[in-house]
């Protein structure tokens, strides 16, 4: 008798975990697949089914955080975190900063969170009356570097050593590597694209993801496009363009 309950007790625990694991599988099939709703029954199901498993809880931290519920998601990373998932530890710490970002500083790193165009400090002052066409437009997921406040403005400068003011709400505070910070130095150097080659024009050049192993283009940028360089290797250059795309490409496509 005492070995049919232990084996009725194993057979229990299996089709427990075997339902657990399909319930993940289920709920990341219809995470993929935008059904988010759905994937949240699922990952609640599997918490219902094994409480003391990190893995749902993640799961189902990253679903409240797409539908917006950060406050929730937050919780979940945390219980996630307390059973010794420390794959949430990156989640937690993003949705908190999500939740209460951080005041933009001089020297932060900045993303552009839409298309904008860089004020001078005369504009900012009569900021409802300005005309657009003649200033300098910043696309989406361009960086920038902060050089101060001015009330709800921010001091920037780009990439091409473009200095002007923009919406603190328009900018996004994202960490900064050293190599990000050189691109911002005062030492490097910013040149113009030529497409000419050869007495051949070919309208667009490809920047590359590495100077010899060319697998996947970065970029493409047109003629008298400004870039800034960051390093040179043998007859290579790697740029950065206005809108933060880093690349590869031959020296002789600069002027």
């Amino acid at each position: 008798m005492k070995y049919v309950l232990l084996a009725v007790t194993l057979f229990l625990c299996i089709s427990c975990e075997n339902e657990y694991e399909s319930y993940i599988k289920e709920g990341n099939k219809n995470c993929a697949n935008g059904q988010l709703k759905e994937a949240l029954f699922c990952f609640t199901k599997a918490i219902e089914l094994d409480s003391t498993n990190g893995k749902a809880y993640l799961l189902r931290g990253k679903i409240f955080r797409k539908l917006n519920a950060n406050e929730i998601a937050v919780e979940d990373f945390k219980k996630s975190l307390d059973l010794q998932n420390y794959d949430a530890y990156e989640w937690l710490e993003s949705t908190l900063l999500e939740i209460n970002p951080p005041e933009l500083k001089k020297g932060d790193l900045a993303l552009l969170k839409e298309t904008v165009y860089i004020l001078n400090r005369r504009q900012i002052k009569n900021f409802k009356k300005i005309s657009y066409r003649k200033n300098k437009q910043i696309n989406a997921n361009g960086r920038v570097l902060v050089l101060g406040k001015n009330g709800s403005f921010a001091k920037v400068r780009t990439l091409t050593n473009f200095v002007g003011y923009i919406e603190l709400d328009k900018l996004q505070r994202i960490e900064a590597h050293r190599s990000d910070m050189e691109l911002f130095s005062e030492t490097y150097s910013v040149r113009k694209i030529e497409t000419i080659v050869n007495g051949y024009d070919i309208l667009k050049v490809n920047l590359w993801n590495d100077a010899f192993n060319r697998k996947k283009v970065m970029a493409r940028v047109a003629r008298n496009e400004s870039v800034a360089v960051i390093k040179v290797k043998e007859s290579y250059v790697q740029v950065a363009t206005t809108e933060g795309k880093i690349g590869w490409c031959r020296y002789e496509f600069l002027k």
